[in-house]
């Protein structure tokens, strides 16, 4: 329960990692003109993988790291679609928010972008469709 507003939901704010595009490469600039995908990887860490399977994973891995010390080269389990899936939806409510801002280069100006996607709008076990081809 939130002290803070009487009988309200409590909101949470998580930044996610982003796995793809690589930050590091091309000094994390992005061509605005093309589509870009953006990575979010859900595994142990991830605001957004259900708590138990955390919970299991972190003790598989202590296990792991016991009996071999497998866990830190990979020896982790991985989370299943079916089973964030479960987890997300179980939530009463549920938004993801994408921010994407940066620089014109020509103009010096603040670009920025904002999505906003919930459950109903989210997409399971889909891949865009290419729409950019290199002749």
């Amino acid at each position: 329960e939130n002290p803070f507003v009487e009988g309200g939901e409590e909101i949470r704010l998580c930044p996610l990692e982003i796995e793809e595009p690589d930050g590091d490469a091309a000094e994390g600039r992005v061509l605005s003109t093309l589509p870009v995908t953006v990575v979010h990887l859900i595994d142990a860490e991830s605001p957004l993988a259900p708590a138990e399977a955390k919970e299991e994973i972190d003790a598989a891995a202590a296990a792991s790291a016991d009996a071999a010390g497998a866990a830190a080269e990979g020896g982790e389990r991985r989370l299943t679609l079916e089973g964030v899936r479960r987890a997300l939806t179980s939530q009463p409510f549920l938004e993801i928010i994408a921010v994407v801002c940066g620089t014109d280069e020509n103009s010096g100006n603040t670009v920025e972008a904002r999505f906003s996607y919930t459950l109903e709008e989210l997409r399971w076990d889909q891949v865009f469709a290419s729409c950019v081809s290199v002749k």
